[in-house]
């Protein structure tokens, strides 16, 4: 049996334990009720009062966590097992849906002894979810609304009363009533607007303040992203591509989101497939020193243009980045990338680029790496990983050397605890 810090909320016990130490602190969202089952890929959304003392209490439980995003409407917790999210608030931007001292007051134990919302609210909260959040209709909580119309019909008119006006509320509810979900999509924009306006009248100066702050928080997850951008560096045949693959297979049950990238800022679509593998990196010649230093400074713009525009906002959103290769591949190899121009150039564009987190380096004896792949000779394999320890040397904390030479796992190993600055990894010496 797994130790309960790797099984997490999982384990036998465990989310009756949290609740008993977070007793009158904690509420378990849409948990187990109408077919919702918590499936291995589902996280736990769990309203709290103060998510700096539920942290507290989960972590004395389970560890400290990969990753923790705090925003203003729910604070992220990441572990190996699985993502928490604690909800001290119901708000969209900024907007309430629902009041925290109403919501609270109806919180009882269920029959599992885990504390729960009142019907109606547990129900409101699902479909605000999907409905201003993700802008969707959730097909999977219908069964949930119906039952909360049906048995807790009162508070359930008054929720979407406060929040979309008697009207609306009306008609949300017939549609309910009738299983007429066809077109939520559609109406969702119109509902946020509405929403929103409604908001503002009934508190103009609280939702102006909550809205601000809200906007404050993710302004500032932009400029500096929670999701890490690890770059991965070494010749060909030390084994990128299994890593990556690896570290996807680590990442499945955190449902930390990975998008990955190759040399350029473009991140690979779902189910895209790289291209062809470089079975020549030598075999053309470089470019003039003019085109040169064309092709590295349009790379910089395109990298600035990605970091402040896609890829940031996904890095603040919901995903990691994970790049094979990288600028600072083309100071060690720059003959595979066609660059004629000087090595000051090459310093100076790798200052002004946005920079990884971390670097993962993967060396290993020249003979060991040789072995599988002979797109280079023997010598300049050698002072292709001579450079890149230089390279890492160079960039200090921010890289990591991985010993390529040992086995897939053993590397993902040594890749995960360098990611998450668990463990420092020793690799041998290039002899």
């Amino acid at each position: 049996m797994l130790p309960l810090s790797n099984t997490g909320l999982r384990a036998a016990g465990a989310e009756r334990g949290l609740a008993e130490a977070l007793r009158g602190e904690i509420a378990f969202l849409r948990h187990r009720v109408e077919g919702l089952e918590h499936r291995d890929s589902s996280d736990w959304d769990l309203a709290v009062r103060e998510p700096a003392l539920a942290g507290q209490a989960l972590e004395a439980r389970f560890g400290r966590p990969l990753l923790t995003v705090a925003r203003r409407y729910v604070t992220q917790r990441y572990f190996e097992w699985g993502q928490v999210d604690f909800l001290p608030c119901f708000e969209w931007n900024g907007c309430e849906y629902l009041d925290p001292g109403r919501f609270w007051t109806c919180v009882q134990p269920g029959d599992d002894g885990l504390p729960r919302p009142r019907l109606a609210h547990d129900a409101f909260i699902a479909w605000m979810t999907g409905l201003l959040w993700g802008g969707k209709h959730g097909t999977r909580y219908e069964g949930l609304l119906k039952r909360a119309v049906k048995e807790d019909g009162q508070e359930f008119a008054a929720c979407l009363n406060r929040a979309f006006g008697p009207a609306r509320a009306k008609a949300l509810v017939r549609r309910v009533e009738d299983g007429d979900f066809d077109g939520m999509d559609r109406v969702a924009r119109s509902l946020r607007r509405v929403f929103a306006w409604r908001c503002l009248m009934r508190a103009p100066l609280a939702t102006i303040d909550r809205v601000a702050r809200h906007w404050a928080c993710e302004f500032g997850h932009h400029v500096r992203p929670p999701f890490p951008w690890i770059a991965l560096l070494g010749p060909d045949g030390s084994g990128k591509s299994s890593v990556i693959a690896g570290l996807r297979e680590r990442l499945k049950p955190t449902r930390i989101g990975v998008k990955e990238a190759h040399w350029g800022p473009r991140p690979r679509g779902d189910g895209e497939v790289p291209g062809a593998p470089v079975t020549d990196p030598h075999g053309r010649e470089p470019r003039g020193v003019v085109l040169s230093i064309g092709k590295t400074a349009w790379l910089c713009a395109r990298w600035w243009g990605a970091r402040v525009g896609a890829v940031g906002h996904f890095r603040a959103k919901r995903a990691m980045l994970i790049s094979d290769r990288y600028f600072d591949d083309l100071r060690v190899d720059p003959r595979r990338y066609r660059y004629g121009a000087g090595p000051g150039w090459a310093r100076l564009m790798f200052r002004l680029l946005p920079r990884p987190d971390r670097v993962l380096v993967l060396v290993a004896p020249a003979k060991t790496i040789h072995g599988r792949k002979q797109e280079v000779p023997l010598e300049e394999l050698e002072r292709q990983l001579a450079a890149y320890r230089e390279l890492a040397q160079e960039l200090g904390p921010r890289a990591v050397l991985l010993d390529a030479a040992l086995s897939a796992e053993e590397v993902v190993e040594q890749a995960w605890a360098g990611i998450w600055g668990r463990a420092k990894c020793q690799v041998p010496s290039a002899k």
